[in-house]
């Protein structure tokens, strides 16, 4: 079965992106781009604006009901259902959000750690299999 990804404005896609059903991305006045490899679950909207680069990094994959707004998304991580990241958020590479956390506006989470809550906190390093894992993407 395909599904409809729905575009509005500046959005530059990368090679093999894989998406669920409903995923919005709403680049308004900015741009919006999305690397090689990018896995966008169900549900999952992603807005750009003019004030930040909206940029998800290669091989990210992001799972069902995430929101993501003017952030920037480490290649490699993974941002799991319910998470969402508010304006000005920077997450490194390698990096999990873990279920439903929430990042609000200007927090950041350094690569190869595990970030989970509302708000957010840092609450590990990546163990080597979650990075093993992430890196056979």
């Amino acid at each position: 079965m395909k599904y409809q990804l729905n575009c509005k404005g500046n959005v530059i896609l990368g090679d093999n992106i894989t998406c669920g059903e409903n995923v919005v991305l709403d680049a308004k006045d900015g741009t919006i781009r999305i690397g090689d490899g990018v896995v966008l679950g169900q549900n999952t909207r992603i807005t750009g604006g003019s004030e930040n680069k909206t940029v998800i990094g290669k091989y990210t994959h992001i799972e069902d009901d995430v929101t993501i707004t003017m952030a920037s998304i480490g290649e490699y991580a993974t941002l799991k259902k319910g998470a969402s990241a508010d304006p000005f958020v920077y997450t490194g590479d390698y990096s999990i959000l873990e279920e439903n956390a929430h990042m609000p506006e200007n927090s950041k989470l350094p690569s190869r750690a595990v970030g989970e809550g509302d708000p957010f906190s840092i609450t590990r390093g990546l163990s080597a299999e979650e990075l093993e894992e992430a890196k056979s993407r």
